[in-house]
């Protein structure tokens, strides 16, 4: 091995490698300006590198480091890892004064103002709020950094990457779990979606415990929910329609985790893919801008690198990088300051008391691990004959197996404008359009004229937000167009979630809250005559009476009066999210309104031209 203590450097494991890095340390004010510096190099990016735009920032997180971190590498050697944990008998390091910044019943106090004030209110599905495992090692030096990742390397298990990288001012040491994004030299691009999360029983793991966790519908919609999330970014930066695979279970050293992999080809540069897709919505909620909004209102403690990304960029030709998003992660500072972030994805159904738990056994990952007990093959069979079962229940479009949609469908080339209010669920929208054959637009914000006049399908999007705000700028410009669409009735529409709810607000319904808000849910609905399932992620809904129902065909729950999708002859409105993968069937119901909506288009030009001959 290099002398450690001699420059900066970097030890990542993974394939049962340590990669050993050594070069020169260089600091970025953002990952464009690391772009332009060709070579091989480690990047440390933290959380605010997210924060551009208009996206707000915490008080706290004003404290917290902003620029990249580099290592230009120009020493690179690998051994295994038998080897490398061979080459030294190290004495284990004491963390003292160890504690959480927000103890658990603060915390679980806060977790349930967010279920009532963030994800009830509509801002949106799941948010993850974290806090701070804070302590402080004697002194800040190799030696000591060695020994901490030599401890993880002998006690963790199913990291994706256990890493050390030693810049001048600061150290990184954790075993992250989840890939962020990976990119080979042909450029199939992969994202790792990772949540719900199995804490071993004090006895170890077990077939009845693992059993619970996998029927736990609270697990597994949080699991669907992000994986959705990671579509829209996944159908944001690849060319064509990404596919998933999964899904299966990870397990670590004092927990295991369900996952899925997204992959892709793209043709951007390492720089742009990761800057549009931080930060992961497995580590900051979704919708993700809300989420943004979400972690500025609640934060009490900066995120620093939780969810940033630690990445390996080769400096070839053919673009090719893997990266591991930054959580599990010890941050030492040069007072021997020891810093741990941790998270919890809290969802509409989320236990407070469970959740302040799930931190605590997050960061015991980078505290001490221990071993797995138990049967541990007996017990991933398990795992995968009821992973196995889950495939049905999420929609076949995104299988990588399926890999053609409505070829031939449309008789002559048709031109889709696609409206995002703040919800990259477009993004899959336009996949799903792209692959009937439609020439998509995606646009933000109201359309221009010009746009709005070429457009021969008008799909409103979904997005965050109370729907009856009219002082927020978002939902006052979503109404306006809602209006137009309604008024005019010119181009054929479809509207979706927060669009169905604007447009019905237009219609004369009523749109009110939920006692419950339906956010990540799968249900089994009746749509004009048809049973489907389909998911929703809706904390507003609208409500129907019959002086409505005479003028528009209206799919609602007998039981509750629940509007599911409106009809009239070009104008189409669903609640839930026929993208999404929990949507069965929303790949058929989608095309099927697609259809309707051209054809009544179609006859409505050929009688208006005949008419006027």
């Amino acid at each position: 091995m290099f002398d450690l203590a001699a420059e900066p450097f970097a030890l990542v494991m993974k394939d049962g490698q340590v990669h050993q890095f050594a070069g020169d340390s260089m600091l970025f004010d953002d990952l464009d300006q690391a772009r332009s510096h060709p070579g091989e190099k480690i990047v440390a990016i933290p959380f605010r590198q997210a924060l551009w735009g208009d996206r707000p920032m915490s008080a706290a997180e004003r404290r917290a480091r902003q620029h990249v971190s580099s290592i230009q590498v120009h020493h690179h050697e690998k051994t295994p890892l038998r080897d490398f944990l061979a080459q030294a008998d190290l004495e284990s390091v004491e963390l003292r004064s160890g504690h959480f910044d927000v103890n658990d019943q603060e915390y679980a106090e806060r977790v349930r103002a967010v279920i009532d004030n963030e994800i009830r209110a509509g801002h949106g599905s799941n948010f993850v709020l974290h806090r701070t495992y804070q302590g402080r090692v004697d002194k800040r030096d190799p030696s000591i950094e060695l020994s901490i990742f030599h401890a993880l390397l002998r006690k963790q298990v199913g990291a994706y990457w256990t890493f050390l990288v030693h810049f001048p001012d600061h150290t990184l040491i954790g075993a992250s779990p989840e890939m962020h994004l990976s990119r080979t030299e042909d450029g199939l691009t992969t994202m790792n979606p990772i949540s719900g999360t199995y804490r071993y029983p004090s006895g170890g793991p077990d077939a009845a415990s693992l059993r619970e966790f996998l029927q736990d519908p609270k697990e597994r919609n949080e699991l669907y929910m992000v994986v959705d999330e990671e579509l829209k970014i996944m159908a944001d930066l690849c060319e064509e329609r990404p596919w998933v695979s999964g899904p299966q279970l990870r397990f670590m050293s004092n927990l295991a985790h369900t996952e899925y992999f997204i992959h892709g080809y793209s043709s951007l540069d390492w720089a742009t893919v990761i800057r549009r897709s931080l930060i992961a919505p497995t580590i900051l909620g979704s919708p993700l801008e809300s989420a943004f909004r979400m972690a500025a209102r609640n934060d009490l403690s900066p995120r620093g690198y939780l969810g940033g990304v630690l990445a390996h960029v080769s400096g070839k030709d053919t673009g090719d990088f893997d990266s591991a998003i930054l959580i599990r992660t010890a941050c030492l500072e040069q007072t021997g300051e020891v810093s741990i972030p941790v998270g919890s994805t809290i969802v509409r159904d989320s236990d407070p008391v469970v959740e302040a738990a799930e931190t605590s056994a997050k960061v015991s990952t980078v505290l001490t691990g221990f071993s797995r007990k138990g049967d541990d093959d007996a017990l991933a069979t398990l795992g995968r004959e009821f992973l196995e079962g889950r495939r049905s229940e999420v929609a076949d479009f995104w299988n990588q197996e399926v890999r053609e949609w409505y070829q031939g469908m449309l008789p002559s080339p048709r031109r889709a404008l696609v409206v995002d209010h703040e919800d990259r669920f477009t993004g899959m929208l336009a996949a799903h359009l792209r692959s009937m054959g439609l020439d998509v637009q995606v646009v933000t914000g109201y359309p221009t004229e010009s746009e709005l006049a070429s457009a021969d399908l008008l799909v409103l999007g979904p997005g965050p937000g109370d729907p009856n705000d009219d002082n927020d700028p978002r939902i006052a410009n979503a109404r306006s167009l809602a209006r137009r669409v309604v008024a005019e009735r010119r181009v054929p529409t479809l509207a979706v979630c927060l669009s169905h709810q604007v447009v019905c607000r237009e219609l004369g319904f009523e749109v009110r809250r939920l006692a419950l808000p339906n956010q990540g849910t799968q249900r089994n609905i009746q749509v004009f005559g048809e049973e489907v399932r389909v998911g929703f992620y809706n904390s507003f809904c609208a409500f129907g009476h019959a002086d409505i129902d005479s003028v528009v065909d209206v799919a609602s729950d007998s039981r509750t009066g629940e509007v599911h999708a409106i009809r009239t002859d070009n104008l189409i409105g669903f609640q839930f999210h026929p993208e999404s993968i929990l949507s069965v069937d929303g790949a058929r119901v989608l095309r099927s309104a697609v259809e309707t909506l051209l054809t009544n288009s179609t006859a409505t030009a050929m009688a208006a031209t005949q008419s006027s001959t």
